[in-house]
């Protein structure tokens, strides 16, 4: 004990003229040499208690002189810490209410801990426990205020002058938490451990490096800070708590005091209620809402700070986690910045013609619709723009607001959502959380976020218009290829009949006939369904047998008196794709072939397998077409040079193959024929993506 004390005391007196030497070119070295001195001057009282142990009376003065000087210390420590605030924002040591409340709670505090030490070897036994008690109150207060100025530098500080003072800020949080923390225990059991000394005497020289460090740090040029809302808000948020609960301390002991046998019982139940309490009102918005009003009322020239609530603004606007519609979010930004619980928006419609609700959010009311030639329209289109509900209701001349509006008692700020001189819609906000006035900066920042709100409506206005021109050119597609697949049955049903003219009569040609037409309506019939359905890449591939489906729609060509043939050199090929894809794009190829075929020259239909694609071929002895044409137009939508053609037919073989993970190959010489490969996956996890190769 003695040696730390006697360690404690040396170094700090030695840092004190270390601090002095590095500073002696800078104004007011005295507020960093202060606390250093006090420190040692106390490490020395503390020692001299050991000499003295056995003079009740020298010890009782040493112990109360070094109450007096610990308390110094910590109230050094806390002007070293209002100094640096004053220095960084240009000001003087107590130039504004929050450095003058500190100083203020200081000196009390400061007071409060000398005439509670003095009254011990002045008074004696007769002084009581009520100054014991009030020791311990200065020191912790003295303790709470340092801590919020360290947390509050430490917060506001720019990043690239934080270095300078880090340290002393790590080491200073340290010794203050460790005093409020003995102040604490001290306050709670009405006593002190001498022991805890000894522990306070080594974080004490612990600290005096990190200090030292700072101070080194200090002699190079330091940059300003302004005081910022946040500082303000959170430093009085920690004020009026530790306030709070000191009281509630105080009261707890003297009803535990004053309880007689129920005092212990009574103290808990009233520190939990207490606690229930502060919890409460820590978790109320509405007074948040009234602290930040007074916070912005007092300390400041301009009630928001515009950089930070435009910040707060996007980000709102950005994160889309629990709320996926855009405008929500626009309700949710524009709310937060007038701490509002609820707001409604009202768009226009274009089958009312009127501007009806179309978002509620915590608002509870849909209204009526507003035309657009009322007086509130007129109103929100004009340079003031913003309608405050209640001055609607007051005034004489008449209210520019619908009656419906006029009696929604929570309706409180209209704001415009104005796109290039467009009125899209207007937002109603219910009133604040706590009452506050509306000004001149209000309006103007509802008319800027307005502006920005509106540009974003519109902007989900036009996605969502897109969105639907995107469906119809969806639906438009399927519709084309569904006109196409009609046209190849009719050219199918017609082939039968010019053929039942001449064979009528067969009983063979009959059956075919009736296979054909049951063919043409199982056809007719998946193309119905196309109609409503969504596109074939949505729709479960299944295992296929390629063989089958091909012999299939050979015989039924044949039977209708196509010159076809069917060649494979496997009995069973299963591929991995949808039956109406492969039968629509086979029938499409075939249909094609047979169209350029002269009646005596015969279609040939090949299946086989090449590694892992189960292939179709379908040959023909036709014109051909040369590489260009087959590069260039062959696959273009509504490019077709047959006479009763649409351009559809390859485009939709191409994009069902695309859709289905399968390739198509066209190889094609002029006077040559064509021969068309559909490749189909076989294995079940193939799905690689389409091409079309032509070669």
């Amino acid at each position: 004990m003695q040696a730390i004390a006697a360690a404690s005391g040396l170094l700090h007196l030695l840092g004190g003229v270390f601090v002095l030497a590095v500073l002696r070119r800078e104004q007011n070295p005295g507020f960093f040499v202060a606390p250093l001195a006090l420190n040692g001057i106390w490490a020395g009282l503390l020692l001299a208690q050991e000499f003295f142990y056995a003079d009740i009376a020298t010890l009782t003065w040493l112990l109360a002189c070094a109450d007096i000087v610990a308390a110094l210390a910590m109230a050094a420590w806390n002007l070293l810490l209002l100094r640096l605030f004053a220095d960084s924002t240009g000001g003087k040591l107590f130039d504004n209410g929050l450095a003058r409340g500190m100083g203020l709670a200081i000196a009390a505090a400061l007071l409060a801990a000398a005439w509670a030490a003095l009254a011990a070897p002045i008074q004696g036994l007769a002084a009581g426990r009520e100054t014991l008690i009030l020791l311990f109150v200065a020191n912790l207060t003295l303790s709470v205020a340092g801590l919020i100025l360290v947390e509050n530098l430490w917060r506001n500080h720019e990043t690239d002058t934080l270095w300078l003072i880090k340290f002393m800020l790590i080491g200073l949080a340290v010794l203050f938490g460790f005093d409020f923390m003995i102040s604490a225990d001290a306050l709670l059991w009405q006593q002190l451990d001498s022991t805890i000394m000894a522990a306070r005497s080594v974080l004490h020289l612990l600290a005096l490096p990190l200090v030292l460090i700072s101070v080194k740090r200090l002699r190079r040029a330091r940059r300003g800070m302004l005081l910022s809302r946040r500082f303000a808000y959170h430093s009085a948020s920690i004020v009026a708590a530790g306030a709070y609960l000191l009281v509630i301390g105080l009261a707890g002991y003297y009803i535990r005091f004053f309880g007689g046998s129920l005092g212990n019982v009574l103290q808990v139940g009233f520190l939990g209620l207490a606690t229930i309490a502060l919890a409460a009102m820590l978790a109320s918005g509405s007074l948040r809402g009234r602290v930040r009003n007074f916070i912005s009322g007092n300390l400041f020239d301009l009630k928001y700070d515009y950089r930070e609530e435009w910040l707060r603004f996007i980000e709102t606007l950005a994160a889309d986690s629990g709320a996926p519609d855009i405008r929500e979010r626009l309700l949710r930004a524009i709310a937060n910045l007038m701490d509002s619980p609820g707001a409604g928006l009202w768009q226009w419609n274009d089958a009312s013609q009127t501007y009806t609700n179309s978002l509620d959010w915590n608002f509870g009311t849909a209204g009526e619709g507003v035309p657009l030639d009322s007086r509130l329209v007129a109103q929100l289109l004009s340079d003031k723009g913003i309608v405050v509900v209640a001055e609607e209701r007051a005034r004489s001349d008449g209210s520019v607001l619908p009656a419906w509006l006029a009696a929604e008692e929570r309706a409180w700020l209209i704001v415009p959502l104005v796109h290039r001189d467009q009125l899209l819609g207007f937002i109603v906000l219910r009133h604040s959380r706590a009452p506050r006035e509306v000004d001149w900066e209000d309006f103007g920042l509802l008319r800027t976020v307005g502006r920005q709100a509106a540009s974003y409506l519109a902007e989900h206005n036009a996605s969502r218009v897109l969105a639907e021109s995107h469906d119809l050119q969806l639906f438009n597609k399927r519709f084309a290829f569904v006109i196409h697949d009609i046209k190849t049955v009719i050219y199918q049903m017609s082939l039968l009949l010019s053929n039942a003219d001449r064979h009528a009569s067969n009983p063979e040609f009959q059956k075919d006939l009736l296979l054909s037409v049951r063919e043409s309506v199982d056809s007719m019939k998946r193309i119905l369904t196309q109609i409503n359905s969504e596109r074939m890449k949505d729709r479960a591939a299944a295992r296929l047998d390629l063989v089958g489906l091909a012999r299939s729609m050979v015989e039924v060509r044949v039977r209708a008196g196509t010159s076809l043939k069917l060649e494979t050199d496997v009995d069973v090929l299963p591929v991995q794709v949808e039956e109406t894809a492969a039968s629509s794009v086979i029938n499409q190829l075939l249909q094609n072939a047979i169209e350029v075929s002269q009646d005596a020259e015969e279609v040939v239909v090949r299946v086989h397998r090449d590694g892992e694609w189960g292939c179709v071929d379908v040959i023909d002895r036709g014109p051909g077409m040369d590489e260009e044409f087959v590069r260039e137009q062959l696959f273009r939508p509504l490019r077709t040079t047959k006479k009763a053609g649409y351009g559809i037919g390859m485009f939709q073989a191409r994009e069902i193959m695309r859709e289905q993970g399968g390739r198509l190959l066209v190889d094609s010489r002029p006077g040559r024929g064509t021969r068309m490969t559909m490749m189909f996956p076989i294995g079940a996890g193939v799905a690689g993506l389409a091409s079309v190769k032509a070669s």
